[in-house]
Formats: C-alpha cells, structure tokens, sequence
C-alpha cells in the first residue's frame, strides 16, 4: 500500500509553500519508494512498496483533460498497472461514471481530477483503505495520514471531542470522524467529490446492499458458489510469480491457505509467521505450511522496540486505528523482504462467519438491534461514566452520547433482514476499523491481497440466509470436504486448547477413556498454568499490559498525566491508568487492557501535539517538530 497525501491549492506561492514543507519521508521506512505527481494545481505524493500496483494516466475528455490516480486495482487483484487507464474509460461516456471508482477488490483508493479543478475520491466499497479529507477557502487536502495535513500552511484545527470520545469507548474513531476537527474519514460505498469554491460532499456510489438473492438456493448450490469464487480468485493472481502467504493458526488464513496450495505453484509461496516456536498458534502455522510444502519464514515480535513502533503510528495514523498492539512493524520488515504481495486471511469470520453479526443479537428480547452491537464495542474501551468524566474539558456526557447517537442513526441507515443489518453494521465499523487498519500497517511493508474482502464474495454472502453463515459452516464444510488433510490439523481458537475440524482418530480414543480424559483435563489445567508462566500464546504474550514492550509505552505516556495530554482530566487519568511501572492484574489479559492501552495512546497524541516533553522511553526530548504528523 501507499502513504498517499495530495493537496489542490489554486495560490500557486501557498502551494509551493506547502511543498517545502512536506517530509522528506513519511514513514521512515528504506523498502518505501517516494514518488510525486502534479497535474495543474494539484500535487500528490505517496510512498510505497516494491509491490504495490500504483498507476496514473491522463487524457482529453471532450475540451477538459483529466487524470486519475490508482493505488491498487479496482478490477482484479492480478493487474499491476493498467487500472487508471481502464479507470478513465469506464468514467467516460457510456460507463459507470462515479461507481467505477468504488473497486472490486478489497483495498484499494482511486483519485480523478480535471482542469477545472474537480476533484473525486473513491476506495474499495467497505472503506478498508484509509481516506481523509478537508477543505478549507479553496485548498482541499486527502490522504491516508491526516496528521501531514499540517504541511499545508492553511491547517489549522483544534483536537475533535466526538473523535476522542469514540476512540476512549471503543478504541476507534466512529462516524467519519478523525481526532482533527474537520477533517473526515469517507463513508463506505460513497466518493468523495470536491470542487473549487463549493464544500466536499459524500455521495453514494455503488454501496453494499443486502438482498435474499440466495435464500431459494440449496446451501450446497451456495457452498459451490463460495468455493467457485475462491478458486477463481486465485486464477487472477496467477500471474504474480511470486506471493507471500501471511500465515496464522486459525481457520481463516487455513482455508484461503488451502486454495493458494491447490491454484498456485508450490515454489512461488512463502509462508511468513510471527512468533516463537514454543507458540501454540506458531507451531500450528507451521504444520499448515509443512502440509503444504511451502518455506516458511518466522521472526519473532520485536517487543523491545513498541515504544518506537508506537511513536511511528501515532505519526502515520493520528489514531485513526486501535493503540493497543505494536507487532504489525515486525511484520512490516519480514513482508518488505521478498518484494512480493501477499495474501491473507484477516476478515474471514467476519464475512462468512456469525460471531460479530451475531453480537447483536439480544437474549432477553430475540431481536438484533445496535444496543448490543454497541455495547460489545464498549467492551474494546473504557466504561461510558469514566469516558464522560475522561473527556469532562471537550464537553463530558454530551459528547458521549453524541458519539452514541451517531451509531444508531448508523444502524438505522442500514437495509435489510435484521441479521443482514447486524452482519453490515459490523463490517462497516468495529471490523473496518480496526482489522482495516491491521490491514493498511501491514501494507506498509507488502501490497496485501484479500480475498474475503473482494466484492464477489461479499456480493455472495451479503444474499444468503443466516444458517449457512452460522458456526462459520461454509469455512468448516469446504475444509472439511475439499481439504481434509488440512482439517484435520489443530486450529488456534485464541483459547488455551487446540480447537479440531476433524479429531484425529487417535485423539477421539484418548478423550473417549474417561479415565485418560479425567487425566487429561487435570493435566491441562497443569498445562494452562505453565504456559500463563512461559507466554506460550502470542496474542496473550504480545498485547500483555505488563510486559515489557507495553511497559515501555506507558512509560512514554508518563509525562503528559500531569495534564492530561492536554485534552483530558488528569485526576481521572491516574485512577484510569496505573503508572508505567505497576502491575495490573486482568481477568481477559487481551480485552480488559484496551481501554487503558487508548488513554495512554491520546496522552500522548495529545502531549505531542501541544508541546514538548522528556520521553523516558527513548532518554531524549520529543520536541513537537520531530513529531510533525503526529
């Protein structure tokens, strides 16, 4: 992926201004190649991989010429450089017009502009890929980063209470919103389109709808719908000679993995895995990518440099995503490696499976409604009364419940079956951001590729009733069906057990002797309490509160708590997070922590903004420049 920043100023000095201004370097990153375009009084910079598919084309449409800019491609995953030439066409008489700009695959930003200074932005239709925007007397800014809005000189805005609101709810920043008042995130399936003299607007382009397409089909004719799109899928990206499979232990990545093994030559994959090797996802990874015969490339997490790696994302994101795990620049380093794309799992329960639709699904009542939704949110976040005292300078309880509000006029906006609502509303907030903005860290290092974010699937899928997408059934059957060695493997089901498609035979015998079974369970208990002691989980090991690499974050925090980072009331500040060196004990070492983990991250966005401050972590001064960004 990119880091994409473009500004249209039609002062031409201002604009030369700003220019100067911008970084040398937006990430910092030596596998990241600058380049910059300019057509008329619009600049666009980006930095991106070796792998990443970005193309610009202009022509002549009637006496107006044109340009469009693509970073992916709206099409097929499999193309690298014509999507802004197919783009200009299918936006010329006779095509899609503004839907030519929301894509097909699943990550993916497009930008048209012509001489008159009309400007139109679109992304892949759930808003995956990060796109910001802000308009101010005639100079319109867009971007992945908002925080490099700063190098123009006419940006200027104060920090956003409803932003800092959500982001301490719920860990992420709800209803378009970004922590700078102002500027505003796209909605999903709409373009953004500007011109000279008039406000951006938003407009529907080629959004997605929920339907009963499917509810007549036979759940097998359905199934060999899902297994046809994935075989197809990797047909497109046939033509890369080589790809990087980014490889867990759990059911996601295993199916797409069992695809990529049937399409692709087993020469042109190789796995890449983070964690140890007394890991249980880890060890599980590594039978998946035995099985398969592909190499697998392992580095551990690099915990002792989270408060460097969480320095450079408040730069890039401006907590655009959650601040609670520093492991994605490990990954970023072992994906630049081999200059290839990738594929990956991420999104697969959520888009062929029931646990986030069915989030909304109340037991008392039996209906779905987006109190649940939002309450499971919460749970990624501080409790509402601490946030409304938290945020007691912006506007307290007010803006708490604006935040609120904002989410069920979300969910009223949403057509379909109350399932399909719940399915949508999902999707389009707690997954968009944050596995989105797992997906875009990643990015940094190799172009990803996703199938369970490719419009077909979610066009299949957003038409089929909810038993064939409850207990993640389709996932299971094809498995099972078409891939038994591979079902047959242990799973990581983020537990303390192994989680089994088809038990082995001799695992079936072992737990049918009660006896043995008995045995068994004392001796997992055993188990369990040894690899709490050893760390032999890595998302329990790597999200860990009190281990050494969040030790160190919270350290770099200290010094905004006597002011609150200058956005939030210091008296609750202390008695919502600890001080950097106290132990805090948690029921759910992975969930519990993420509330107190965003305090700390606004803290220090805060902190940084407004000055400067000594930053133990590093044993430097952090003076606001160096943070220029942020």
């Amino acid at each position: 992926m990119a880091v994409v920043l473009g500004m249209y100023d039609a002062d031409s000095e201002r604009l030369a201004l700003a220019r100067a201004r911008v970084p040398a370097s937006f990430a910092g990153f030596p596998h990241l190649v600058r380049r910059e375009i300019s057509f008329k009084n619009l600049c666009i910079w980006w930095e991106a991989s070796a792998s990443t598919p970005v193309s610009h084309a202009e022509e002549a449409h009637g006496p107006v010429r044109r340009m469009v800019f693509a970073v992916g491609d709206p099409d097929s995953p499999g193309h690298k450089e014509a999507a802004a030439t197919r783009l200009l066409a299918e936006m010329g008489d006779g095509g899609r017009g503004h839907a030519a700009m929301i894509g097909q695959d699943g990550f993916h930003l497009a930008v048209m502009a012509d001489e008159t200074g009309r400007i139109v932005l679109g992304t892949d239709a759930l808003g995956y890929f990060p796109l910001c925007f802000w308009e101010h007397n005639g100079t319109f800014i867009f971007g992945t980063s908002p925080g490099f809005f700063t190098s123009h000189p006419s940006f200027s805005v104060r920090p956003n209470a409803f932003a800092i609101a959500s982001l301490l709810l719920f860990s992420h920043i709800s209803g378009g919103q970004t922590v700078f008042e102002g500027v505003r995130r796209s909605t999903p399936g709409c373009c953004v389109l500007w011109r000279p003299g008039e406000s951006p607007r938003e407009e529907k382009a080629d959004p997605v709808t929920m339907s009963d397409a499917w509810f007549g089909l036979a759940y097998e004719d359905v199934r060999e719908k899902v297994s046809g799109f994935f075989g197809d899928w990797f047909e497109q990206i046939r033509p890369n000679p080589k790809v990087d499979f980014f490889l867990s232990g759990g059911q996601d990545s295993r199916l797409v993995a069992a695809y990529a093994g049937k399409c692709l030559p087993r020469e042109s994959v190789r796995a890449v895995s983070l964690g140890r090797d007394t890991d249980m996802e880890l060890r599980f990874a590594r039978k998946v990518a035995r099985a398969l015969g592909w190499k697998h490339r392992v580095a551990d997490v690099q915990e002792e440099r989270f408060a460097e790696f969480a320095s450079t994302q408040l730069r890039l994101e401006s907590l655009q995503g959650p601040f609670v795990n520093f492991s994605n620049a490990t990954g970023q380093s072992l994906l630049a490696e081999s200059g290839s794309p990738f594929v990956s799992g991420y999104c697969g329960d959520i888009v062929i499976g029931d646990k986030h639709l069915m989030a909304g699904f109340s037991m008392k009542s039996g209906l779905f409604g987006v109190d649940e939704l939002v309450n499971l949110m919460n749970r990624y976040g501080c409790a509402r009364d601490d946030v409304a005292r938290l945020i007691a300078p912006l506007g307290g309880k007010e803006v708490v419940d604006d935040v609120i509000d904002g989410l069920r006029d979300d969910w009223k906006g949403i057509e379909g079956y109350p399932f399909q609502r719940s399915w949508l509303f999902a999707m389009t907030h707690r997954a968009r951001l944050h596995v989105g903005s797992i997906v875009w860290r990643l990015s940094l290092g190799a172009w990803p590729l996703l199938p369970y974010l490719d419009r077909r699937l979610i066009e299949i899928v957003s038409g089929m009733p909810l038993a064939f997408l409850k207990d993640r059934r389709l996932q299971r059957d094809i498995l099972v069906r078409d891939f038994p060695e591979l079902a047959r493997l242990p799973l990581d089901r983020n537990s303390w057990e192994p989680g089994y498609l088809v038990k082995p035979r001799g695992r079936l015998v072992y737990e049918g002797l009660r006896t043995v079974a008995d045995v068994s369970w004392r001796l997992g208990q055993a188990f369990r309490r040894f690899a709490r002691a050893k760390k032999t989980r890595y998302y329990y090991r790597t999200y860990d509160f009190n281990g050494p690499g969040w030790r160190a974050v919270r350290r770099m925090a200290e010094p905004f708590r006597q002011d609150g980072g200058s956005l939030l009331n210091p008296d609750i500040v202390r008695s919502v997070l600890p001080k950097a060196d106290t132990f805090v004990p948690f029921s759910d070492g992975i969930v519990e922590p993420w509330g107190k983990k965003t305090v700390a991250g606004v803290l220090c966005w805060g902190g940084f903004r407004a000055g400067h401050a000594t930053n133990d972590a590093f044993g430097a001064t952090c003076e606001i420049d160096a943070y220029r960004g942020v």
